[in-house]
């Protein structure tokens, strides 16, 4: 994997996570995001079998999982604030929320230097 993807990633992944945690959490929300994360795998998962396999599938299934992955991690980010109180807190909250929007990123960096491709 590039150098740039990866540094594409480290700025765009926290920066979908920060403008999908500004919004108000209510019970709407929450549900459409997730509805949404669950489409995006849905979705992810099943191209492959709708339109063969190919390096342009292969791309839209990890970015497909991986802005699923993004609103996962902010549900959990809104789950987590809605029971913290302090502010130091909730900041602690966003930073590991924006930092683990990178994580299947390393993972997937890690698993291309095993295999050594």
């Amino acid at each position: 994997m590039s150098l740039t993807l990866i540094l594409l990633s480290l700025a765009a992944g926290p920066s979908i996570f920060w403008a999908l945690t500004r919004r108000e959490s209510s019970p709407r929300y929450v549900m459409l995001l997730w509805l949404a994360s669950a489409a995006l795998a849905a979705v992810g998962l099943s191209l492959p079998f709708l339109l063969g396999d190919s390096m342009a599938v292969a791309v839209a299934v990890v970015l497909l999982l991986w802005l699923g992955w993004i609103m996962v991690v902010t549900l959990c980010f809104l789950a987590a604030s809605a029971y913290l109180t302090g502010r130091i807190s909730t900041r602690i909250a966003f930073s590991l929320g924006a930092v683990a929007t990178t994580l299947p990123w390393f993972g997937l960096t890690a698993a291309e230097l095993m295999i050594g491709s």
